[in-house]
């Protein structure tokens, strides 16, 4: 085949990312140059400029991390449990700009946050126990 194995297995992946990147994108542009600017923020707000390069660098890493855990699991049989939890994190991280930002609605954001974290910890965990490098 024209594609090699590695690239193959990686894509679904690194689509899925994407995906995730461009709802979560979407979801943010609707209100960030409007309400969000007007928002009161704490002093230790991390300057806009920052978000698409450190986003970028963690959608890319989560995409790899997931790659890993398939790899070194030798399938999806017996690598569906921690990827099952790394594509609900996956989804609750593209949704957070949708209650944060389309919605304009922070308590609901921290909420939907709080939720995350415990998807985001979980993953982590599960990740590290098959492959320190992907947990």
């Amino acid at each position: 085949m024209l594609i090699p194995k590695t690239i193959r297995t990686f894509f679904p992946f690194a689509l899925a990312v994407s995906i995730a990147a461009a709802a979560a994108g979407s979801l943010t542009e609707i209100s960030v140059h409007h309400w969000y600017l007007r928002l009161a923020k704490p002093t230790w707000t991390a300057p806009s400029q920052i978000f698409g390069p450190v986003w970028t660098f963690l959608y890319a890493s989560m995409a790899l991390a997931a790659y890993l855990i398939y790899k070194k699991s030798g399938g999806w049989e017996t690598a569906q449990g921690p990827l099952t939890l790394w594509g609900i994190q996956l989804v609750l991280n593209a949704f957070w700009p949708g209650c944060f930002f389309a919605l304009r609605n922070p308590l609901l954001g921290s909420i939907e946050i709080v939720i995350l974290l415990g998807f985001v910890m979980a993953t982590t965990m599960a990740f590290f126990r098959r492959d320190r490098a992907a947990g």
